[in-house]
């Protein structure tokens, strides 16, 4: 993707890496935000919305409401190929971002971090299961529960995208080839939109792009696993006997010991002690709530 070619009629941007490059390639929002350059690429006639500061991190959107008061929350684009030079004859509209703005009916989202999607992938079902049932006292002391996520289709535990409702990094990168970027591929198949403006009979939408996830897969530094960090945090029986710890009464030092427990208890456990992976900040939906003292 160098050129925008292969684009479909409505997508965030054209490039991967335009969104994914801090601090490096497969990272998160550019310290420059690139909305106004992809809005006006090859000509583009796209208004930036408001919302998208120059010096501010990538915003994309989900509309909380459909126009008749029932539920979305489905990605609405912020641009299309209107006036561009390898759409001719394309008016398509955007959205009509400060109509919904005056109706607080836009929640933002920005770039995830790529990096280590390799590695959450590798992680075993009944590994992320294990972990979840695992100090089960300690963790309802703390008043921590969850769920995994699953996928419909065949009951395995997805883990990848804002909701984690992708189970695999093929899948994630085809999703995101179709929602962001518009471009249709075997998994997405179905361009995302087919409105009466497009008047160009030529949009590369409407079939399927050569580049198919199975060409796109995250490479090193982005989605491969990355080396495991050297250092163990293992939790012995006295440390997870929390009934027995002089716990302080402020509210201060109370948050203090909840947030490092459930960085603890909700790692990795690997070769007898705890490493540092974030397998089940998405793969898990987690019920956190503080743990009320009498």
């Amino acid at each position: 993707m160098t050129n925008s070619a292969g684009m479909g009629p409505v997508f965030n941007a054209d490039q991967c890496f335009v969104c994914h490059s801090q601090p490096q390639i497969g990272g998160s929002s550019p310290k420059a935000n690139p909305a106004k350059l992809i809005a006006h690429r090859l000509g583009g006639t796209n208004v930036v919305p408001r919302f998208e500061a120059p010096d501010g991190a990538f915003r994309e959107t989900r509309f909380k409401f459909n126009s008749d008061g029932t539920r979305d929350g489905g990605v609405h684009s912020l641009f299309t190929l209107q006036g561009r030079s390898d759409a001719p004859g394309c008016t398509l509209h955007q959205p009509d971002f400060e109509q919904e703005l005056h109706r607080r009916n836009v929640a933002y989202r920005i770039p995830l971090q790529l990096f280590g999607l390799g590695l959450i992938e590798s992680i075993q079902d009944k590994a992320i299961m294990a972990n979840m049932n695992s100090a089960a006292r300690e963790k309802r002391f703390l008043g921590i529960g969850g769920h995994p996520n699953l996928v419909a289709n065949n009951g395995t535990i997805s883990r990848f995208g804002w909701k984690a409702q992708n189970a695999s990094i093929n899948m994630f990168a085809g999703e995101a080839y179709n929602v962001e970027m518009g471009i249709t591929n075997d998994l997405f198949p179905i361009s995302r939109s087919e409105d009466d403006y497009i008047t160009t009979g030529r949009l590369p939408g409407h079939r399927a792009s050569t580049c198919s996830p199975r060409g796109v897969r995250p490479r090193a530094g982005a989605g491969a696993p990355l080396p495991w960090p050297t250092r163990h945090l293992r939790l012995s029986p006295a440390f997870l006997s929390l009934e027995k710890l002089a716990l302080p009464k402020t509210r201060g030092a109370s948050l203090w010991l909840n947030v490092t427990m459930d960085c603890l208890l909700l790692e990795v456990p690997r070769r007898g002690g705890f490493r540092t992976a974030p397998s089940f900040s998405t793969s898990v939906g987690w019920d956190r709530r503080l743990a009320a003292r009498k």
